[in-house]
């Protein structure tokens, strides 16, 4: 067990070596403009920096930025998170309210998930395929093709990232698992409290 948890810490921070050097700049410092308060940064496949923030999303490139405003339906949010596999960017409340960004209108469009289901998200993860990976604290879920699916069982999973290829690691209750996001198989990786 032990080993299994570790050979995961190492092949995040292998993973965090191998990147590419990231340089922070002040937005303030070059655009003249007052942001703060971002709550998550992603990198779409277009090179663009997007930065979700619970009143704005923004859009940044070298020398310019766009602000978007996102068309909520609900205003009792906690936070914002922006989320892109590199051709889709998706942002998202705790409050299950998703936005997918509309490259021919420039805009985020409002995606309704079924109204019966009463979610806190966590984190969303992005598929290959389109399917929208959801965290919530009431399971993990698969939204594709406008259905909804609770993959496994229902329990609070606070924490969803992408490992190899078509698997998804995943923290819930008392353990770290992984998906194979095609046959929906799972492998334990370890239990917690891990025994000594």
């Amino acid at each position: 067990m032990k080993l299994k948890l570790l050979s995961i810490l190492l092949i995040i921070a292998l993973e965090a070596l191998g990147s590419e050097n990231i340089k922070f700049f002040s937005v303030s410092d070059m655009f003249g403009i007052s942001k703060h308060g971002f709550f998550s940064l992603c990198k779409d496949g277009n090179g663009f920096v997007w930065a979700s923030s619970r009143s704005e999303i923004l859009r940044l490139t070298n020398d310019d930025y766009r602000s978007y405003r996102l068309p909520y339906e609900s205003k009792n949010i906690i936070f914002v998170e922006i989320e892109s596999n590199g051709t889709e960017v998706v942002a998202y409340t705790n409050n299950k309210q998703v936005f997918r960004y509309n490259e021919v209108l420039d805009r985020f469009d409002f995606i309704r998930l079924p109204t019966n289901l009463a979610l806190w998200i966590n984190e969303i993860r992005i598929g290959e395929d389109a399917s929208y990976w959801i965290a919530t604290r009431s399971g993990l879920y698969r939204f594709k093709e406008d259905k909804l699916v609770l993959i496994g069982e229902a329990s609070d999973v606070p924490m969803i990232a992408w490992g190899e290829r078509g698997k998804l690691i995943f923290a819930c209750n008392n353990e770290i698992g992984m998906l194979d996001v095609n046959t929906l198989e799972v492998e334990r990786l370890c239990d917690f409290p891990l025994s000594t």
